[in-house]
């Protein structure tokens, strides 16, 4: 009751205070998969597979303030379906050249399971920072570094913390094409 009410007064808090010129942008998208081996080893099981998508954010011209939610519903019914949350803030700090940025960002994420796979249920942050830079109109350079950080109350590994560094180039075409390269 209480993280609710936590919840729901930061939410009021970030909205309240945001800017008018802010936006509340909302997508929704459902896709359906099947895996032959949704277990990820020999003897897996196959599975139909519904993922179901939510993201609200409420954006604004330097920050971006958002909730995403990823549902993952078997289709037997089994008690392996899942939601995946997260919650974040996003602040972008133009570096005074075009179009160049840098964009720093925090989040909260928790898995939910049902209880027999409830091993997996974790509560955990991320971090990163990015920067990208336009070397000329049509070519950009992005680089970044992220941590991921995750505890799992029902796991003997009880902690992972993941470091993540990124370079990334585009090269955008007349055609409307773009040409990426990632490292």
């Amino acid at each position: 009751m209480v993280k609710k009410w936590i919840a729901s007064l930061v939410l009021g808090l970030v909205v309240a205070s945001s800017p008018a010129r802010a936006q509340w942008i909302t997508d929704l998208s459902v896709g359906s998969v099947y895996d032959s081996n949704a277990d990820g080893f020999s003897a897996g099981e196959r599975a139909r597979i519904t993922k179901m998508a939510l993201d609200i954010s409420r954006n604004s011209e330097r920050s971006r303030f958002y909730y995403s939610a990823d549902g993952f519903a078997f289709a037997d019914g089994s008690t392996r379906s899942f939601i995946a949350n997260r919650i974040g803030l996003d602040m972008i700090y133009p570096l005074g050249i075009a179009r160049d940025r840098v964009r720093v960002g925090i989040a909260g994420t928790n898995r939910v399971n049902r209880s027999i796979y409830g091993i997996y249920d974790y509560i955990g942050a991320a971090a990163y920072i990015q920067a990208t830079r336009y070397l000329q109109q049509d070519l950009m350079v992005k680089v970044g570094y992220t941590l991921d950080w995750r505890t799992y109350k029902n796991l003997a590994i009880s902690r992972f913390v993941d470091h993540s560094l990124f370079g990334q180039i585009n090269k955008f075409l007349p055609s409307q094409t773009s040409l990426r390269a990632d490292i």
